[in-house]
C-alpha cells in the first residue's frame, strides 16, 4: 500500500505532482532556416538506396520539399503537383528533391505507385529534417519547402504548405527571384 501522506505531499508540493515531466524526443523549438541561410549539407540515400548529398547539386538551383509521410492524401497530391510540372523544372535546370522520414523502401513504393519523376530522399535518421528545423514532435517532417540557390544559400522558405498546386507556387517564386 502506498504511503498516502508522501503521495499527497508530492502531489501538492512538487512540480507536476511528483510525476516525471514528459520530454518529447523531438520538439519544434529548433532553429528555423530563413532566406539567406546556408542550406545544411546532408548525406543520405534515395528511394533506390543510392547515396545522395545536397552538395552534389552545387551550381544548380534545388527545390527541397519536405513531406510528412508517403502514401497519405496530402503528400500524394503534393508529389503529383511536382510530377506534373517536372518538365518545367527540368527545362530550367532545377533539381527537385522530396524528403521524408520514411524508409527508402516505403518511398520506392510511393514513387513507383504514382510515377514520380524526381528524386526522393530518405531521412529515416531524422537528421536532415532536424537540421532544416522541420522535424515535428511526431517524428515526421513538417510540410515545408526550401529553394536553394546555386551557391548553397536558401533563397526562399515555404512553411505550412498546402499540397494542391504547390509546384506552381514554387515556379512562380523561382521566376520572381530570377534564379533561372
Amino acid at each position: 500500500m502506498p504511503d498516502l501522506y508522501n503521495l499527497f505531499w508530492k502531489q501538492s508540493h512538487e512540480p507536476n505532482g511528483g510525476r516525471k515531466a514528459f520530454k518529447p524526443q523531438y520538439n519544434n523549438v529548433m532553429a528555423k532556416l530563413i532566406a539567406g541561410s546556408v542550406a545544411p549539407n546532408f548525406s543520405s540515400v534515395d528511394s533506390d538506396g543510392n547515396p545522395i548529398r545536397l552538395s552534389q547539386f552545387t551550381g544548380k538551383v534545388v527545390v527541397l520539399y519536405f513531406y510528412p509521410k508517403a502514401n497519405t492524401p496530402g503528400c500524394t497530391r503534393e508529389g503529383i503537383s511536382f510530377r506534373d510540372n517536372m518538365k518545367w523544372f527540368q527545362d530550367h535546370g532545377v533539381v527537385v528533391l522530396g524528403v521524408s522520414t520514411d524508409s527508402p523502401a516505403a518511398q520506392k513504393k510511393f514513387k513507383d505507385k504514382y510515377s514520380f519523376n524526381f528524386t526522393m530522399v530518405s531521412d529515416k535518421s531524422k537528421e536532415i529534417s532536424e537540421s532544416y528545423g522541420v522535424l515535428r514532435i511526431t517524428g515526421t517532417a513538417a510540410r515545408t519547402t526550401f529553394i536553394v540557390e546555386k551557391d548553397g544559400k536558401v533563397a526562399a522558405v515555404f512553411e505550412g504548405v498546402r499540397p494542391d498546386g504547390h509546384a506552381q507556387e514554387v515556379i512562380k517564386k523561382l521566376e520572381e527571384l530570377n534564379l533561372l
